[in-house]
């Protein structure tokens, strides 16, 4: 299983179509791609405008394989400039579980 939580902090005049696009993205992966078990978008209670990607694959090439597709692509270039870059914690970081392991997992919890 590979499991990415990334940080998005757009800039708030960008905020509103931001969410437009990646709601359609992450919609659109959901209907095509197989190895997505889960794939949610959180905004923060406590700073407001600050959203996170929880995105859980079956394995490493689900996630190579959702970043190579067009609309992913295209979700990236139409924001790219989008995000307030003055905060360096912006972007993604990978995770691999620890419990319960993959191979203990029954089929409903993979």
């Amino acid at each position: 299983m590979r499991i990415a939580f990334v940080k998005l902090m757009p800039k708030p005049e960008y905020r509103a179509e931001f969410l437009r696009l990646l709601t359609e993205e992450v919609t659109t992966a959901l209907k095509n791609e197989p190895g997505i078990i889960r794939f949610d978008i959180l905004e923060s209670t406590t700073n407001p405008g600050t959203y996170y990607a929880y995105e859980v694959y079956r394995d490493d090439a689900a996630h190579q394989h959702h970043r190579q597709q067009q609309y992913t692509k295209d979700f990236v270039a139409k924001t790219k400039g989008w995000y307030d870059v003055a905060h360096a914690d912006n972007g993604a970081v990978t995770y691999k579980n620890v419990f319960p392991l993959d191979a203990s997992m029954t089929p409903q919890q993979r």
